[in-house]
């Protein structure tokens, strides 16, 4: 399901899937020049809506792009939404600088269907990889830019395992599209470190799990963080929480009792 947006004038509409939409000098294409945020969906609502709007603002402000009103966008979601069903499924904004040849930004809505690779890491967890991100971002915006991150996931996968973990200079980050959260004993712990984007998923558990009685904080993290935890989680929007099983050649989450607290706790934070 695609909304096209116009940016400027407010105006969108449906577009056949199957038909082009990108121009050969749009800069998401040319230079991964954009921004975009991914929302669950759920009952036919886009979940944690206004907290995504939130960060799609801030993610355009940190890329000088045209400001995306957030009624705008609402518009553009509930337009693919009544076009969806009830089937569950991820949304995703795109916000390019657009065609080199008119200057005007392009950005469209899409919803798509949950894959089965995700279905099945949600009841199996994880093997992941670390490895190093490079140079850390200062921007803190979710850019298009993602090609690395992709050749990290595919690397990993070469050599058997399902996901990475970035690190940088022998600190813990995120994952590849996904915060990392320890669990140990009634605390849970997200690793602080410059180049970690801000999560809307991660500070939705800490809040909720605060609410009911559990410590959380955002510290500095190294691989012995996650060895000595009771359990180990990547969270995000669309995929839920997956329990990390394994790191390298270490095991992870070996706590069946721990695991099963905790993924009650994650599934009732997040609405899975």
């Amino acid at each position: 399901m695609i909304v096209l947006v116009e940016p400027f004038g407010g105006s969108m509409r449906l577009h056949n899937p199957t038909m082009p939409h990108i121009f050969f000098d749009d800069a998401s294409v040319t230079r991964g020049d954009g921004i975009f945020e991914t929302l669950r969906v759920k009952n036919n609502e886009a979940c944690e809506f206004d907290a995504h709007a939130k960060r799609f603002a801030r993610s355009a402000q940190a890329l000088d792009l045209p400001h995306p009103d957030a009624q705008l966008w609402k518009k553009a979601a509930d337009l693919a939404l009544s076009q969806w069903g009830e089937e569950e499924g991820r949304m995703v904004w795109t916000l390019s600088r657009g065609r080199a040849s008119t200057g005007v930004a392009t950005a469209w809505c899409v919803i798509y269907p949950i894959d089965q690779g995700t279905l099945h890491q949600r009841e199996h967890g994880v093997r992941c990889m670390l490895l190093p991100k490079g140079q850390a971002s200062a921007l803190g915006a979710k850019t298009l830019a993602y090609v690395d991150t992709m050749a990290a996931v595919r690397y990993a996968q070469s050599q058997g395992y399902d996901d990475v973990i970035f690190t940088h200079k022998g600190l813990l980050l995120e994952g590849s599209t996904s915060s990392l959260i320890t669990v140990k004993g009634k605390k849970l712990r997200t690793p602080k470190a410059k180049g970690i984007l801000e999560s809307t998923t991660q500070r939705r558990v800490f809040d909720y799990a605060e609410k009911h009685g559990w410590k959380v904080k955002q510290r500095p993290m190294e691989l012995e963080h996650i060895l000595g935890a009771d359990s180990v989680w990547l969270v995000s929007s669309s995929r839920g929480p997956v329990l990390v099983t394994a790191v390298e050649e270490h095991p992870t989450s070996t706590h069946k009792a721990a695991n099963k607290q905790a993924l009650a706790l994650l599934n009732a934070a997040l609405g899975f």
